[in-house]
Order: C-alpha cells, then sequence, then structure tokens
C-alpha cells in the first residue's frame, strides 16, 4: 500500500493555491513570523549551537540560513528524489563548536539504489572544500520508493540515531536481518556502539538496530538533559503513533497499529485516529534554556500533521494532548525548539517560527522579542532584537506612519536600544543613514535623540549620526533623517539607540528604518 505521506506530496500543489486559511493558536500572543517561503520539497532542519540553521530539500539541496535569512546554498547532492527518497534528514554534531560536523541521510543515485549517512565539515558559512565522507551505509532498497523515514539526532549519549523505514514492506519491520523498519544507533564516526541491545545476537550492520516494528519513523525527538525519546510512526489505514523510545523494543508493525494491550509490543504513549490527520510528520519537546511560552508547557511534546496541518501538545506528566495550532500555511514536515523558547516549524515550502508575548494577551502592543522591518534592501528583511529599561513601548509592522497606534513609545526618562542580528550587507565604499517619525510628545531641546552605532566586524564600535527629535501636533508625524555615512570598512552589526528625557508626555516612533548606499549588493558570508 502507498504511503498517505507521499500522495499528499505529489497533490498539495494544486490544493496549497485553492485553500487559503488564517493561522489559529490558543491565544493572541502567540505570531509567526515567516523565515522562508520559497522553499522547495523541504524535508528536515537542524540547528547548530550558534542558531545557525540547517534546511534539507528533498532533491539534494543544503541551505544554510542565519538569523532568520537564507544566507547560501551548502551543497547540491546528486541524489535519487523518487517518491519518498531523496535528501531526507540532517543533524548537527554535539561538539560543532569544536569539529563542525553536520551529518546528512540521503539516497544515492546508483545502482543498487541505496542510501548512505555522510559526515560534512563546516567552514564558517561554507563547506570546506566541499567535503564528504561516509560513515555508515544502509541496505539496498527494492522498487518501492516509500517508506524511508529519515530523520537523524544525537542523543544525550553522544550517539547518532536514525530512523529507517521498511522500504514499504511490512516483513521488514519484523526481522533483524536488515535495516528496514528500524531505529539505529550508532557512533559519531559510524562504528557501531557494543552496548546496542542486538550487538551480540546479529552479525555486520545489523549490530545497529537499536529498534524495530516500525513502518515510516518519518521525525523522531529527544528531550534535552534527560535523552528520553519519542518515535513518530506514520501509520497506514487507522492510527498514527508517537512511541518510546526504547532500546530493543519491538512496536509491533505490522501485526498491531495504534494502541495495543499485547505485552509482546511497546505501545505507544500517544496515537490519534485518521480522520483527525493521516500523517505525524513533526515532533520536539520544550524544554528550551528560556520558556517563552510559560512554565505551562515546559517539557510537552509538541507534534504535528502532514494532513491536518496543525500542532498539538502532548503533556507527559498528565498522559493528555490538546490542540495548539491549526491552519499552518502548509504541509508540516519537523519541528525545533530553539534556545530562546520558539518553536520553529518546516513545511514543504517554508520554515517559520512561532514566538510568543505574554503582554500581546493583556491588550497591549508590546512586543519583547524580534519583530521584522524591511532594512538595506527590499530582497532580505531584517530581523531585530529590541532591550529596554522596563519603560512602555511598542513596536509594531503596520502602515505606519498613519495607523495611530502603531510604533515605539518612549516614556519620560526611557533608554530603549534596537540592535540589528541581521548581517548587514554593508562594506567599505557604502554608507548607512537612518530615518524615522516621530508623533505628539512635548520634546525640551535635546531631550530625545535617535542616534547610529556600527559595530566592525573586529569589534569596535562607532557612534554616528545622532538626531534630536522634535515632536509633532496631536496625532501628525514629522520626519527625521539622519546624516549620511560613508564607511570604511565591513560592518558586522548595526545598532539603533532611542534615549530621553525630560518628557511630559509619551513619545511616538515610528516606521524606524536603516538605509544603505551602495554600488552593489554584497553577498553575505
Amino acid at each position: 500500500m502507498r504511503s498517505k505521506l507521499m500522495f499528499l506530496i505529489l497533490s498539495v500543489i494544486f490544493l496549497s493555491f485553492s485553500v487559503t486559511q488564517a493561522q489559529t493558536f490558543p491565544n493572541n500572543g502567540f505570531r509567526t513570523i515567516t523565515l522562508s517561503n520559497t522553499l522547495s520539497q523541504a524535508t528536515a532542519f537542524a540547528f547548530g549551537p550558534d542558531g545557525r540553521v540547517f534546511v534539507a530539500q528533498q532533491t539534494g539541496e543544503l541551505l544554510l540560513f542565519q538569523y532568520g535569512l537564507f544566507v547560501r546554498q551548502l551543497i547540491d547532492f546528486t541524489v535519487d528524489s523518487a517518491g519518498e527518497r531523496g535528501l531526507i534528514g540532517v543533524a548537527v554534531d554535539p561538539n560543532y563548536t569544536t569539529n563542525q560536523y553536520i551529518y546528512v541521510h540521503y539516497t544515492m543515485n546508483t545502482t543498487p539504489r541505496r542510501a548512505r549517512i555522510t559526515r560534512l565539515t563546516m567552514d564558517g558559512n561554507r563547506l570546506l572544500n566541499n567535503n564528504e565522507t561516509e560513515i555508515f551505509l544502509l541496505d539496498t532498497l527494492s522498487g518501492n520508493t516509500n517508506h524511508n523515514g529519515g530523520a537523524m539526532h544525537f542523543s544525550t549519549d553522544g550517539k547518532l540515531y536514525i530512523a529507517v523505514g521498511d522500504n514499504n514492506i511490512s516483513s521488514n519491520a519484523t526481522t533483524l536481518q536488515n535495516l528496514h523498519g528500524k531505529m539505529l544507533r550508532i557512533n559519531a564516526d559510524g562504528t557501531i556502539p557494543t552496548d546496542n541491545p542486538f550487538y551480540n545476537s546479529t552479525v555486520g550492520n545489523n549490530r545497529a538496530i537499536w529498534a524495530y516494528g516500525l513502518r515510516n519513523p518519518f521525525t523522531f525527538a529527544v528531550q534535552p538533559g534527560t535523552g528520553l525519546l519519542y518515535i513518530n510512526d506514520v501509520g497506514a489505514g487507522s492510527w498514527e503513533e508517537v512511541n518510546p523510545g526504547v532500546a530493543g523494543a519491538n512496536y509491533g508493525w505490522p501485526s498491531t497499529e495504534g494502541p495495543t494491550s499485547n505485552p509482546s509490543f511497546t505501545e505507544p504513549v500517544y496515537a490519534y485516529p485518521h480522520p483527525q490527520g493521516c500523517a505525524i510528520t513533526g515532533g520536539a519537546f520544550y524544554n528550551p534554556s528560556q520558556a517563552q511560552f510559560g512554565a505551562l508547557y515546559v517539557g510537552d511534546y509538541f507534534l504535528a500533521d502532514y494532513c491536518g496541518q496543525w500542532l498539538r501538545v502532548y503533556d507527559v506528566t498528565t498522559d493528555t494532548a490538546t490542540d495548539f495550532a491549526a491552519d499552518l500555511p502548509d504541509r508540516p514536515v519537523d519541528l525545533r525548539v530553539s534556545d530562546d523558547g520558539s518553536l520553529y516549524y518546516l513545511t514543504r515550502t517554508g520554515l517559520y517560527r512561532l514566538v510568543y508575548d505574554p503582554n500581546v494577551v493583556a491588550g497591549n502592543r508590546l512586543w519583547n522579542g524580534s519583530f521584522e522591518i524591511p532594512a538595506f534592501n527590499v530582497i532580505y528583511p531584517q530581523f531585530w532584537q529590541v532591550s529596554s529599561d522596563g519603560n512602555s513601548r511598542s513596536i509594531c509592522t503596520g502602515n505606519a506612519p498613519r495607523s495611530g497606534n502603531c510604533g515605539l513609545r518612549i516614556a519620560s526618562g526611557a533608554a530603549f536600544s534596537m540592535q540589528q542580528v541581521a548581517r548587514p550587507t554593508a562594506s567599505a565604499g557604502d554608507s548607512l543613514s537612518f530615518s524615522g517619525w516621530v508623533r505628539a510628545g512635548t520634546v525640551a531641546s535635546g531631550s530625545v535623540r535617535v542616534r547610529m552605532i556600527v559595530i566592525y566586524d573586529d569589534g569596535t564600535r562607532a557612534p554616528i549620526n545622532a538626531v534630536s527629535l522634535t515632536s509633532g501636533n496631536g496625532s501628525d508625524y514629522v520626519q527625521f533623517t539622519s546624516s549620511t555615512t560613508p564607511l570604511t570598512r565591513a560592518v558586522a552589526r548595526v545598532r539603533l539607540q532611542v534615549a530621553s528625557t525630560g518628557l511630559s508626555q509619551t513619545l511616538t516612533l515610528d516606521d524606524l528604518e536603516l538605509q544603505l548606499t551602495s554600488s552593489q549588493l554584497i553577498p553575505m558570508p
């Protein structure tokens, strides 16, 4: 029986043009930031320790994003991308800071067809000499092009876990004589750990088998700190499963699907029937360093369905699942939680970041996280981080400056700064300036000032282009524009700082924007 996941991958191109729905979340505090909506057949992604994001596309392209911006295509593998084959997995070494290793899982375009795991070495934002080292070779594939699994993650034990589908031959899942329908566990160099559960009862690469009885484990996730592992197994006719990762476990496919009382099989921790979806294609534990979503979600497991285009959250403690988000912009295929507590989700055509601001729930327009404005050039929207001393402020990205309720609100004595975290395309010979609008407020001479600080590649900083503001009358806006400053060398970051003293009422700034004057656009490194 052909996988429903593949059927929908092929048919979604027709559906996506005819159905457009607004996303829904638990409350108004959640909002989605679109990082890219121009991907093609995306399958998986992984975070680097410095916030870089590696995105795999089925047709062989490995892409790099940084600070929410597309940087470059790192490599284009020659793959067999028929059906569900292709570039289907990517993982980052836990020691990436020192070794710069990333790992990929793809189907080779060779005869016979086989998938392999290879290691690449990064050099900054590029691959080191386009190097590739094969560390593990999977079994020969049949003529069936579906049920390949693909996900890879390092666990807390330092081992690399690999999900492999049954190749649409259900009997593969029941035997320890091949690698299909299994969870594998290997060392980072491709050797097989001697403490694997079937190491002494199998031979060769079959010693890598860690658990079996799986149909198509397209994704899985490892909980930070604990190593708890949940396997998302795409079902056949009835059920989608979240299975607990247990060494030596048999999950029962094809003898059973969904909940089971058979003691021979490891039962799912959570399963849902097909009227509610058709393919579980993403999962992530919510255990970030900063619990942006709040303590309510810490330790919970987010999961996604490809057909339903929804997110649910499974409470590991209470063993209950609740709806979280509906009407995602496209079919989700992978989930990740970043250190700052954002939930990233990958669809076949886009990469998205879900963020939360509790102040919005309270009816205010106060955003403490990132916000997005056009800067430097319209091709790459730039992302900014906001910090302040706790005084009132508000940022929005509406059609200011005539919206009347958007902008940066500065109370008396407040200090406020915005730092651009995306690297600007500015180099020696270019020039920078900034502009914005000010509305209302009573401004004493010199009491409100905006200035730009450029931070060069060597870390030195230079404050430039300070502008003293004057207020508008009532609801009128008055535009301010800085002078233009030429650059003598490359700029790593740009910061806008707003300082105020002596205001008798709230001042509102709007449409704060940087401009770049350049003879040409310089590619980001």
